[in-house]
């Protein structure tokens, strides 16, 4: 009999709470009686739509901060780039410049690595990283001859360059956030020159490097 009672108390209180027919003037009665809720919900999407690649670019600028004092990635990227240099490369201007395409260079972390004298034309999808590569350019870039931003993507950067054109492409821990990955590789190689070589150091491998 007790069983019973609480049963039947039980579902008069669902019954009360979720009646078996909900009229518009329910919804619309919730909805206001919440609308402070939905207000904060609203407004929090659109300040996340708006800013977040603002946060985005500066948390990425602190994490190569820290990553810089890693000795093993400090390595890392002294042995890989030390195979870009004008003797590996042929066919460069008559200036003897090597044209350095970086996809992805987001806050401009590699530019202490490249030779002297090299042009650097930087493709990044996110125009908020453009201060940071100028002020980067400024700190560890002096002895670069140029640094430019282009806003574009991996998968359509001949639209910026002429055909065999580049000395390298340079892409580091990039590839595993690229919408397809074959079509940047195909992109590289239709701007690299006959000889000349894309600097590949994926996210989670050693970094290898592929004549082209």
């Amino acid at each position: 009999m007790v069983e019973g009672n609480l049963l039947f108390l039980w579902k008069i209180r669902v019954n009360k709470s979720f009646p078996a027919s909900i009229m518009p003037s329910d919804i619309i009665k919730f909805c206001w009686q919440n609308r402070w809720i939905f207000i904060c919900i609203l407004c929090g999407l659109l300040f996340f739509k708006r800013y977040y690649n603002i946060i985005y670019a500066k948390a990425l600028y602190l994490i190569n901060i820290q990553m810089a004092k890693s000795k093993r990635l400090l390595g890392m990227k002294t042995k890989l780039f030390s195979q870009i240099s004008t003797s590996t490369s042929q066919g460069t201007s008559d200036k003897g410049e090597l044209l350095i395409v970086e996809i992805g260079a987001g806050t401009g972390a590699n530019f202490k690595f490249f030779p002297e004298g090299s042009v650097v034309k930087c493709v990044e999808p996110k125009v908020e990283f453009a201060s940071y590569v100028t002020d980067e350019r400024k700190k560890n870039g002096e002895h670069l001859k140029s640094v430019e931003f282009i806003q574009g993507f991996g998968e359509s950067m001949s639209k910026h360059f002429k055909p065999s054109s580049v000395d390298f492409v340079v892409v580091t821990l990039v590839l595993c956030s690229v919408q397809d990955v074959e079509k940047v590789a195909r992109e590289a190689h239709l701007l690299l020159k006959p000889v000349s070589m894309f600097v590949l150091c994926p996210a989670s491998a050693l970094p290898i490097k592929l004549l082209h």
